[in-house]
């Protein structure tokens, strides 16, 4: 009970509370800091979380801004700007402007159709703007010129016309299956070509040819040895094929009664998504044939 009667024992036992109180203040420091880590933690996810709430906005508003439905009333503007300068300068084409929807997914978008009597031309909205604004351009020099009293007089090449509708637009894809070439025989498909909205615009007849590993069509007897057809498809791995792509025609619909292109060719590669693998082009087919 005399810590004093204790001698050396007395100091190990100042020692050890001495440390004791040393390790509480250390652990209250701790405490404090863990604290202040942890208010600083909440205020972070707040600032996070106001953020995440701007962004929503943000992208809520983006979404207003590019909905078709919202844009429509400026466009159909810019669309009667466009016929009249059109009729000015003589050029011979309308334009109109639709909603097209894809069949995909619930995104929709504006299409421009340029009309003239060549057929009737697809545009996307950026396009038409882009074509818009040197529409606008040409209406200021024939203003100019008239202002001054001389002719107007065309400057532009058949690639800068705004109004020339002549560039090559994709009009559609289809998609052709390789299944058969699983047992490397042959298969001729029809295929709906659809736009980038999912309408629709034509039909592609194709047929996929299997050929011998000397590049052959057949056909081949039952017994002939350069039959590459093969009952499971597993037979193929590690080996190397030999086919054909036979594109027989093309199919384009009409538009309003008429055929819509000038020419038109087919484009085709065997992964749509190796943007490295080259596209295989057959030659340009004028009119509707």
């Amino acid at each position: 009970r005399n810590l004093e009667a204790l001698g050396p024992r007395k100091q190990v036992v100042d020692d050890i509370r001495s440390k004791m109180t040393e390790q509480r203040e250390d652990m209250q420091k701790q405490q404090t800091v863990i604290s202040a880590l942890e208010e600083r933690l909440a205020t972070e996810k707040a600032k996070l979380k106001t953020m995440e709430q701007q962004m929503n906005n943000f992208h809520e508003q983006i979404e207003t801004v590019n909905d078709p439905q919202s844009m429509m009333p400026g466009v159909t503007k810019h669309i009667v700007a466009a016929n009249t300068i059109s009729k000015l300068l003589d050029k011979g084409c309308t334009f109109d402007a639709r909603i097209t929807q894809g069949t995909e997914t619930d995104r929709s978008a504006i299409e421009v159709s340029m009309k003239t009597n060549y057929g009737t031309y697809f545009w996307d909205l950026n396009k038409f703007n882009d074509r818009f604004a040197e529409m606008l351009t040409m209406y200021e020099e024939h203003q100019e010129c008239q202002a001054k009293g001389e002719e107007y007089v065309e400057q532009r090449s058949e690639e800068s016309d705004p109004f020339c509708g002549t560039n090559y637009k994709l009009v559609g894809t289809a998609k052709c299956w390789l299944r058969n070439l699983g047992h490397m025989s042959t298969s001729a498909d029809t295929l709906q070509i659809l736009d980038e909205g999912g309408v629709p615009r034509g039909q592609l007849m194709i047929s996929l040819v299997p050929c011998d590993k000397n590049g052959n069509e057949g056909p081949w007897s039952e017994d002939d040895v350069n039959d590459p057809y093969v009952e499971k498809p597993e037979d193929l791995l590690g080996t190397e094929i030999q086919f054909k792509v036979k594109i027989a025609a093309a199919k384009l619909n009409d538009v309003e009664g008429r055929h819509p292109y000038v020419d038109s060719y087919v484009r085709y590669k065997i992964n749509a998504a190796n943007t490295a693998e080259p596209y295989c082009r057959t030659e340009c087919v004028r009119g509707d044939k």
